[in-house]
């Protein structure tokens, strides 16, 4: 019997992408950037409790897929999670998580940090929680765009 270890399954994976079994072709005109979380708080060194270090480290490589995105006419929409609705609209179980009791408080509206350099014409969706697929927009303006492939990025995506 097989034990499925984390090694086995990194081998499987490495693999698979050497010997081109792992690909899919990415038709730029059926596909949208998605990026998420790359606000402030997250991003910005020591502007919050809430920044994750690996995030600045790799904002650079990330503005450079968003320009070459942009090169290729794919649509880049960005998420925040942001103070919406008095809170009202946010799930239950947030107020649980470990970081809720820090007292830290944004001090405005998020937005995406700005070395990121988001433009004016590129959608940014506000979410009521962390999860940009849960009570967001993000299904109606990915059929508006008429984009059925997405390729997802930024932080905290897990």
């Amino acid at each position: 019997m097989t034990t499925y270890t984390e090694e086995w399954v990194t081998a499987q994976a490495r693999s698979a992408y050497a010997h081109g079994q792992a690909s899919f072709t990415v038709r730029p005109e059926r596909t949208a950037l998605l990026v998420i979380d790359m606000q402030d708080e997250f991003v910005r060194p020591g502007w919050s409790p809430y920044w994750v270090p690996a995030a600045t480290r790799m904002a650079p490589r990330l503005r450079t897929l968003v320009e070459q995105c942009r090169a290729l006419s794919v649509p880049v929409v960005w998420t925040v999670f942001d103070d919406t609705h008095l809170g009202l609209d946010r799930p239950y179980a947030l107020q649980h998580l470990p970081h809720a009791g820090t007292g830290w408080r944004r001090p405005g509206p998020a937005g995406v940090w700005e070395p990121m350099g988001r433009r004016s014409d590129e959608v940014l969706i506000r979410k009521p929680s962390y999860g940009a697929f849960y009570d967001t927009p993000l299904d109606t303006i990915l059929r508006n765009l008429g984009r059925d492939t997405v390729v997802v990025t930024g932080t905290l995506t897990n």
